[in-house]
């Protein structure tokens, strides 16, 4: 019998559900705090997981999306490109530390894409999106080079990805390292605690940060299964936030209370 491959592209409408402020049933005593009911988690660590609603505000990358989606320098001061060679060079900025006060270097950047590009025992799903890099180099402290055996129109989406403090996973295996429940990033928001039993994850911003300091103090991430549950707790005012599928997005249209963010994806599946 003939193995039979199927590819399917199609439209999905998902959305993120937001109870709007001073509606929530525990307004008065968490006014600083973000409740948003995400996926369940094992690990936060940018290589590592496949949501990253976490990663992405704890970890800073070379690269950021700005307002409308496009990829501009974030832990680069710079970014320039030399098309000939198919050469990235990235200058870093200069005294951006980690949460753990560790100043940030050139070294953590080469660290972290070796992993993506030569840790074969990674267990990680977006190592593809990197075969193209041939060589990392340091320079110095400030400037990293990537040199790709091809163009990639892709990359500078790529360079969006998490970077990784190698002073707390060099020497050890990354997919088990003790960081990856106690993560340490040079984002907007520092983890505070995990109460795994709980469900809970507690993150506060981190008033060091490079850029702007966000205005909301702590985040609370609930780990949920279950689509049903993430609705029912918006509407018990348990949760302030989460992203629901159409189904579930739906039953909140109309509702003073809560705002609807739509988002129009495209899902492939081979």
């Amino acid at each position: 019998m003939k193995n039979i491959h199927r590819l399917v592209l199609r439209a999905v409408l998902s959305a993120l559900v937001l109870c709007l402020p001073g509606l929530s049933a525990h307004a008065d005593d968490l006014s600083d705090t973000l409740v948003y009911a995400g996926e369940n988690e094992d690990t936060i660590n940018p290589l590592l997981n496949n949501h990253q609603e976490l990663p992405t505000i704890i970890f800073s990358g070379l690269m950021k999306y700005d307002a409308k989606g496009a990829p501009v320098p974030d832990l680069a001061e710079s970014c320039s490109f030399d098309r000939p060679t198919n050469t990235y060079t990235f200058t870093l900025r200069e005294g951006v530390t980690w949460h753990d006060g560790k100043p940030f270097t050139a070294e953590d950047v080469v660290f972290t894409y070796d992993a993506l590009t030569k840790d074969k025992n990674l267990a990680s799903s977006i190592t593809s999106n990197y075969q193209d890099i041939t060589s990392i180099a340091a320079p110095d402290a400030r400037t990293v080079v990537f040199t790709l055996s091809q163009p990639n129109a892709a990359m500078l989406d790529n360079f969006t990805i998490g970077i990784l403090p190698r002073h707390l996973f060099a020497g050890r295996d990354i997919n088990t390292a003790p960081a990856n429940q106690k993560p340490v990033g040079t984002g907007r928001y520092k983890f505070v605690d995990w109460d795994t039993a709980g469900g809970m994850i507690v993150l506060e911003r981190n008033a060091d940060y490079y850029g702007k300091v966000p205005s909301i103090k702590r985040i609370v991430y609930k780990t949920v299964a279950v689509e049903s549950t993430k609705a029912l707790m918006l509407r018990s005012g348990e949760a302030d936030l989460a992203w629901l599928n159409a189904k579930y997005a739906d039953t909140f249209r109309g509702d003073d209370n809560f705002r609807n963010i739509d988002f129009r994806t495209a899902d492939y599946r081979s």
